[in-house]
């Protein structure tokens, strides 16, 4: 009796804190108007911190939906992420490219496991050995059914996300558009 309701209490506590984080978020949206950085700043510390995810990036493509650009990341030592850096879409395998030009998650479970790992792509293995990234998630800002950018969550232990966290991510995705469009 104690194990079920230690197990409903900590769920309701999953639940309030998510309840919150929406309601942060929604918060920053109506209070930023012209700027979409602090409302992307909020979702990807909300994410992160409500996923496990140490690891954090927040993509946006341009106008042509040929470049993509890192416009804010949330990260404990993370080298190789350059804020307002750009990067051809169709010459990208990195997971946020990958995203976008799906307008799908990409979910990468264990990255030393997939096949542009194995066959040594630059990315990948710097990815993997300089970062230790492992598991990866990419959720797409959708809009009209296009990409319009990504967020992208890391962690350095294979650990798959659940869909519970997957499906959290993808409310997080619905209000970056909204923030987004609001610019627009």
């Amino acid at each position: 009796m104690n194990t079920e309701l230690e197990s409903v209490n900590a769920e309701v506590a999953i639940l309030r804190e998510r309840e919150f984080a929406m309601r942060e978020i929604l918060r920053v949206i109506s209070a930023s108007r012209t700027d979409p950085e602090p409302v992307f700043e909020t979702i990807l510390n909300n994410a992160a911190r409500l996923s496990g995810a140490p690891l954090a990036n927040l993509c946006i493509l341009n106008d042509t939906r040929s470049h993509w650009t890192l416009v804010a990341h949330h990260s404990e030592g993370l080298r190789h992420l350059i804020v307002g850096k750009s990067t051809c879409l169709s010459d990208s395998n990195l997971v946020p490219a990958v995203s976008m030009r799906t307008a799908s998650i990409v979910h990468v479970e264990n990255l030393v496991d997939t096949e542009l790992y194995q066959q040594g792509d630059p990315g990948r293995v710097a990815m993997a050995e300089e970062e230790g990234m492992r598991t990866i998630l990419g959720v797409p800002f959708l809009l009209e059914g296009e990409a319009i950018g990504c967020i992208t969550l890391f962690r350095r232990e294979v650990k798959p996300f659940t869909q519970d966290e997957i499906q959290l991510v993808e409310t997080f995705a619905a209000q970056a558009v909204i923030a987004i469009a609001n610019t627009r």
